[in-house]
């Protein structure tokens, strides 16, 4: 067992017990978060336990009911604030498309593995790109863009240590991007259609000058910008009164929890807290580059890149250097689905770091 590895997620989700009280000032939020939590661990140890090679077996199965959760989700899904995102169980609601990020993770690994090492041109890219492009286009419709962006950001992982090299991914990435910025500028000139709904271009758009519109969708940028530097070098102290009181901060206790704990424990608690998310995503590289075999080091890279995509996301978005796209902070924000998610990942670590070694008889 990697103690360093449990260690780190055990605490990173304590932490977030204490920032989802900061943020709501409620018990029931934490005794919510801390019933997800213990869920979350009992199934770290779970897939921990299990030998990872059995979810290679069953990869075309999971991909499969991947599709059909999310595309049921559309369906039967419940709708809440304009988005239709979650399923219903009892008194318990999951998001499936934060349960599709592992389900894509297991996916992508099988497909790359067979071919480890021999990823050298950008064609050999072309199945993989093909397998997210429903799961991506389904939440989409949710509609979810930080998550479908998520599903990019795991791909580029297991690409990436599947062999293909980072200049080309890098190069693939700024012509996406150069796409990206001429279709919103066709949008808005030309009127072309794009896939994605109205406020969501206007985040996109409006980072780069939240004073723009700051009542409108520059609003988060700004509140979440006050709040972090109000709680300058050590903070304002915990327990003062609930975060969105103090700075009228929108959804403090997920999307930007960040700005939460950079207000209350300042830039010292902030920095702790990502420093302790940077030791883990260090963690699994060296988990990563430590596999018996090309299975286990492209699931490993998978979860590092959903783990370091959300980080980078979510502490970009809250301090204005990244688009708001509602991606949550692992094992921090509040969210039984997301946290669930991220400890299934720790979980398939464990199990490639304990049967890193070959049986040698």
């Amino acid at each position: 067992m990697d103690w360093t590895l449990v260690s780190l997620a055990v605490a990173l989700g304590l932490f977030g017990l204490l920032a989802v009280y900061e943020a709501t000032d409620a018990w029931s939020a934490v005794r919510q978060q801390a019933l997800w939590l213990v869920v979350g661990l009992g199934v770290m140890a779970f897939v921990a336990w299990m030998d990872y090679h059995f979810w290679a077996r069953w990869a075309k199965l999971i991909y499969v009911a991947d599709i059909l959760l999310l595309a049921g989700t559309l369906v039967i899904g419940h709708r809440v604030l304009g988005a239709q995102r979650w399923i219903g169980f009892g008194p318990f609601h999951v998001q499936p498309s934060e349960l599709a990020k592992v389900a894509m993770i297991v996916t992508l690994a099988a497909v790359v593995a067979p071919r480890f090492g021999r990823l050298t041109r950008l064609r050999d890219a072309i199945v993989p790109t093909l397998l997210v492009v429903p799961p991506a286009f389904l939440v989409i419709k949710q509609p979810d863009l930080g998550t479908s962006i998520a599903f990019v950001a795991i791909l580029t992982g297991v690409l990436f240590m599947g062999g293909l090299s980072g200049w080309k991914i890098a190069a693939v990435a700024i012509v996406a991007t150069a796409c990206a910025v001429g279709l919103i500028y066709a949008h808005y000139r030309y009127h072309v259609p794009v896939p994605l709904a109205s406020y969501q271009l206007q985040r996109l758009v409006v980072f780069t000058n939240p004073q723009s519109d700051p009542l409108g969708s520059g609003f988060h940028i700004l509140q979440s910008e006050i709040a972090i530097g109000s709680g300058q070098l050590f903070g304002k102290g915990v327990v003062v009164t609930p975060a969105n009181a103090l700075t009228y901060l929108p959804e403090a206790s997920n999307d930007f929890i960040f700005a939460v704990i950079a207000q209350r424990l300042g830039f010292i608690g902030a920095g702790a807290l990502l420093l302790g998310l940077v030791l883990l995503l260090a963690r699994g590289m060296w988990v990563a580059s430590k596999a018996r075999d090309a299975f286990g080091a492209c699931l490993a890279a998978g979860v590092v890149a959903m783990l370091a995509f959300h980080t980078f996301i979510n502490a970009g978005m809250t301090m204005g250097m990244m688009p708001v796209t509602g991606v949550p902070l692992p094992f921090t924000s509040a969210g039984g689905s997301a946290l669930l998610a991220d400890y299934v990942g720790i979980g398939l670590l464990l199990s490639v770091h304990m049967r890193r070694k070959k049986i040698q008889f």
